[in-house]
């Protein structure tokens, strides 16, 4: 977060001259005669004065509230319930919370396109139904990640083509693309006279489970994107640093969303997730939200600022006891700048539709939607 003010010190001074003097005398005698003494003139030098110009505040900034969300998978892959009753029931447990925030990020766990076939050496495979966007839009979704292990599960034409989608549907895509830059873009927004920006990248491979590998070559295969080769944004340092770091200079705000860590065999970070979030952390992010896990895991404070080191399944089919309790990420930033977060617990229930088990902040309740 960058805050700047600017002030100038403007000093004027003069300088002064005066008349010279001229005594005529004769000889000394018995007369003496004196010329008339020479006038004098004094000038008075101006006074020095000091100015100060101060430039024009920038207007008011209020408290505002950002939610992020783990894995959403908005398919009939699991049972029949969404085609049956429409999509709206999967946020229907919310109470409209993602409609009063200032933004909602949410993890988009599937290939949101029809067509594209499935890559091969894909274990398993999850489809967006695209008739869902619109509903999960509705619903007060602004950003969908695409950086993560299940994207391109129906291949790269098909990547690029559920991007399109998700934008047509106002759901704001990041984290795959067309090629490296595209895929490392971020989305930009102004609320409450916070200029914010999200990124999303991803240490998961869609052809592997296995994360713990080194931060180097695991990340350079087909999966993802490269300068020249489309595909899901890579977590890999250099690029986060850089990336994260010129966003910091742009905006007050920047908001990371991160595909890492072990898949459902861990309730705590590994030293390579620590090291990726405290990163980009130092390079200037405001906050992290992590997933992948399937799992809910702590949250940290580093610098003053909140890491969601695991935001477990949001709408997933409910099956197993750890894989059902889930949480929304709540990020508060002060009208000071000050930033605090929390996680709200929630709770996967019938169909597959989370439902709020704990209280958001006050202000959700106690005021009217702040933005459209």
């Amino acid at each position: 977060m960058r805050l700047h003010r600017v002030a100038t010190l403007l000093l004027l001074a003069a300088c002064s001259s005066g008349t010279a003097i001229t005594t005529t005398t004769t000889p000394r005698s018995t007369t003496v005669a004196t010329t008339p003494p020479a006038t004098v003139t004094t000038t008075t030098a101006p006074v020095v004065t000091a100015t100060t110009t101060t430039l024009p505040e920038p207007p008011p900034r209020d408290r505002i509230i950002i939610h992020g969300v783990g894995d959403i998978t908005l398919c009939n892959c699991f049972h029949d319930a969404f085609r049956r009753e429409g999509y709206a029931i999967a946020f229907s447990g919310m109470d409209g919370l993602f409609q009063r925030d200032a933004l909602t990020v949410a993890n988009l766990e599937c290939a949101a396109a029809d067509g594209g076939s499935l890559l091969s050496g894909k274990t398993d495979s999850f489809r967006c139904d695209v008739v869902a966007l619109p509903v999960m839009a509705a619903a007060g979704i602004d950003v969908a990640v695409m950086a993560n292990n299940h994207s391109g599960d129906y291949g790269f034409e098909a990547l690029q083509v559920a991007r399109s989608n998700l934008e047509a549907a106002g759901l704001n895509p990041i984290g795959a693309g067309a090629d490296l830059e595209e895929a490392t873009r971020a989305v930009f927004f102004e609320r409450g006279g916070w200029s914010i920006a999200v990124v999303a990248f991803s240490g998961v491979s869609g052809l592997t489970y296995t994360t713990s590998y080194p931060s180097g070559p695991a990340l350079v295969n087909p999966w993802f994107a490269e300068p020249d080769h489309p595909g899901v944004s890579p977590a890999r340092f250099e690029v986060m640093t850089e990336v994260v770091a010129a966003l910091d200079l742009m905006v007050d705000i920047v908001i990371v969303s991160l595909h890492q860590g072990e898949y459902n065999e861990t309730w705590t970070p590994t030293a390579l997730e620590v090291q990726r979030g405290h990163t980009l952390v130092d390079a200037g992010a405001d906050a992290v939200i992590a997933h992948h896990h399937h799992r809910v895991l702590p949250m940290e404070v580093y610098k003053d600022r909140p890491i969601f080191w695991g935001m477990g399944n949001f709408v997933w089919a409910r099956s197993r006891a750890d894989w059902n309790a889930t949480a929304v990420a709540e990020i508060v930033v002060a009208a000071d700048g000050s930033i605090k977060g929390r996680l709200i617990p929630a709770l996967i229930e019938s169909h597959g539709h989370p439902v709020l088990r704990g209280r958001p902040d006050p202000a959700m309740w106690s005021e009217p939607p702040p933005f459209d």
